[in-house]
This record gives C-alpha cells, sequence and structure tokens, in this order.
C-alpha cells in the first residue's frame, strides 16, 4: 500500500479556504447578554463550554469563571477577543477545506502518507468510512484530523476534503506563537501547514538494507541479489511494512511505520515539485497543496 500511485488533485486558490474552526477560551469576567447576542452572529455557531456562571470557576485557576466555545469566529469576533486582558485560549483547531472532486482520493492520500512531526506514540485512528486523525480528544499537545463526509464550512459545498490541525493546552498554543487570542490576528496558517503538513513514501529496498545494516553492524550500499533474482533486501522492506506499518487498530499507515521503526534514508517526501502553493484568503500568506506521482 506504501506504492500506492497518486495523480494529484488540481485545485484553484479559490477553492481553498483557510480558517480558524473552534476556540475554547475561559473569562474572568462573563461576556454580557448584549456581548453573546453579538458574538452570534459573528460565529458560525457559539456555544457554552459549560453554564456561564461565576459561581464555577476553573479547576486550574479560580480567577476564571466562565469559558466559551466559538465555532468559526470571524475577524470581529477576534478582534473582540484580543482586546480583552482577562481571556485565556485554552484550545485551538485551525482547518483547511480544499472544494474538488478528488476529495475522497485526498483522504485516502494523508490517511496513508501523512506522518506528524513528534507525534510521540499518540492512538492513531482510522474509521470505516476513511476518516482518519493522529491522537484522541484531551490529549496536551497537537493532533490532526482529516475527513471527507461533510460539506464545507465555509460555502456549504459538499465536495470537501477537510483538514484541521487541533491545538490543546496553553502550553501547545504558546509553542505554536500564540500567547492570547489576539495572536490569531497574525498566525501563519501557511506556516503553520507548511511546517506540519509531510506526506512520506517508503523505500522498500533501501528500508530492508537499512535494517539489515543494523542487524548486521554494517554499512553495504549494493543490493543482495540469489542467484534466482530474488532482491533479499526489497522482501526484507516487505516484511518490515506488514509487521511494523500497522497501528494499534490493524490499520496500515506511514505514521505506523514511523511510529514503530523510526525515521531513516529509507523515508522520501511526496511534495515534490508538483507541489502547488495557494494563496491563503485570509492573509498575504500562503498554503502547501502536495500534488505528487510515486
Amino acid at each position: 500500500m506504501f506504492d500506492l500511485a497518486i495523480v494529484g488533485p488540481r485545485i484553484k486558490p479559490e477553492d481553498t479556504h483557510v480558517f480558524v474552526d473552534v476556540l475554547h477560551v475561559w473569562f474572568r469576567s462573563p461576556p454580557t447578554g448584549k456581548e453573546m447576542r453579538q458574538l452570534r452572529q459573528h460565529c458560525g455557531a457559539l456555544l457554552t463550554g459549560r453554564a456561564v456562571r461565576v459561581a464555577e470557576p476553573a479547576a486550574f485557576d479560580a480567577r476564571y469563571q466562565a469559558t466559551l466555545r466559538f465555532c468559526q469566529p470571524d475577524e470581529w469576533a477576534l478582534q473582540w477577543l484580543a482586546k480583552r486582558n482577562d481571556v485565556l485560549l485554552t484550545y485551538a483547531e485551525f482547518a483547511r477545506d480544499l472544494i474538488t472532486p478528488e476529495y475522497q482520493e485526498l483522504l485516502g492520500i494523508f490517511s496513508r502518507h501523512f506522518v506528524q512531526r513528534w507525534h510521540r506514540k499518540r492512538e492513531c485512528r482510522l474509521w470505516e468510512n476513511g476518516n482518519y486523525r493522529t491522537g484522541r480528544r484531551g490529549q496536551p499537545g497537537v493532533w490532526f484530523q482529516f475527513y471527507a463526509d461533510r460539506h464545507c464550512k465555509i460555502t456549504g459545498e459538499v465536495e470537501c476534503f477537510h483538514a484541521e490541525a487541533r491545538v490543546q493546552g496553553s502550553a501547545a498554543l504558546r509553542r505554536i506563537g500564540i500567547n492570547h487570542p489576539r495572536d490569531l490576528l497574525t498566525f501563519d496558517h501557511a506556516g503553520f501547514w507548511q511546517g506540519n503538513l509531510a506526506l512520506l513514501k517508503v523505500d522498500r529496498t533501501r528500508l530492508g538494507r537499512w535494517w539489515r545494516n543494523k542487524l548486521d553492524g554494517t554499512r553495504r550500499q549494493t543490493p543482495i541479489i540469489t542467484k534466482s533474482g530474488y532482491d533479499l533486501d526489497r522482501a526484507t522492506g516487505n516484511l518490515l511494512c506488514r509487521v511494523y506499518g500497522r497501528d494499534a487498530f490493524g490499520n496500515t499507515s506511514m505514521q505506523a511505520l514511523v511510529d514503530n521503526l523510526g525515521r531513516g534514508p529509507h523515508l522520501h517526501s511526496m511534495l515534490s515539485a508538483n507541489t502547488i502553493l495557494l494563496p491563503n484568503p485570509h492573509s498575504a500568506n500562503t498554503i502547501l497543496v502536495g500534488h505528487s506521482h510515486v
């Protein structure tokens, strides 16, 4: 499965939407009724994470009295948050919706070839409909989710591939440069996705040679071919992919292979000369969309 032939989808700039999808924000002073009515007009949806009650402070800091969940906040909502000095951002989701007839193909590519940096043995999950995630709810840090069975949250179009990065915890947010909600106004979406979007493929022959060299303590660069033409390095690589390329649920992926064996010279990026930089509609930055041929 790691040698899957891929034809990169052609995605136009106007078919790409980059946005802040969800925010969880704690307040020392709960928003007023008027502010809540205004916020509802500037979010795709606005739900309370729990009842807005002064009598129920945050467990981690009693100064914070209420929390709100913002869904698809627009610039007005972000500006409103930026002006407040009594807020704490504890969770954020950054999303990219790509509108293309090949949205299902894109989902298959990402579920098999996406590799998260600093994954640290997080639990990956692949559902029967192809939806895929590299972590689970409640885990601190950054993890990713991909799906193609819902409409675009910006335009309502159904042929949509949705990619989102979920950042859990204030410490994780600080590591990507967000110390306060006001930092969302200048957040480099393009740089974030470019630094985290890794689609990898494996050279099975080189993987087998790398493994055998580790076992033998050698640096052999030439293949071992039997008299019958059997490539022992390739066979070893095939076996390693079958054994170590499976996660705890039995699904095969590059993420599982990297988690189990680590990185090495056998891994190659699938983002090559066919990579297209698409303009980010929310800034002067760009975002990265990979076209590849294996």
